[in-house]
C-alpha cells in the first residue's frame, strides 16, 4: 500500500518537504512504517517523534490501512 506521511516541525525542515510517500505491504503496522521510513530517510533514526493516525496518537502495534491519514509529530518543549 502507498502511504502519505505528513511531517511537522523540524522533521519537515530536515526533509525540505511537508510529506513523504512510503510503500508498505498490506497488513503493515506503525512499527513497519517506522522501519521503512528510517531505511529510506536517515533523519528519522535518531529523532524523537510521535506517530498519529487519523488524528490520534498510536503505538507501534497499530495496524495501518491505505486511506489512513498519518503524521510524524516531533517532540516539543517550552517554558
Amino acid at each position: 500500500m502507498n502511504l502519505t506521511v505528513k511531517l511537522f516541525g523540524e522533521l519537515q525542515e530536515l526533509c525540505k518537504n511537508s510529506s513523504i510517500q512510503l510503500q508498505l505491504p498490506a497488513h503493515s503496522c506503525v512499527g513497519d512504517l517506522l522501519l521503512t521510513a528510517g531505511s529510506q530517510y536517515d533523519i528519522f533514526n535518531d529523532r524523537v517523534f510521535r506517530v498519529a493516525v487519523n488524528c490520534s496518537y498510536v503505538d507501534e502495534s497499530h495496524s495501518l490501512s491505505g486511506g489512513d491519514e498519518i503524521a510524524f509529530i516531533p517532540a516539543v518543549c517550552g517554558g
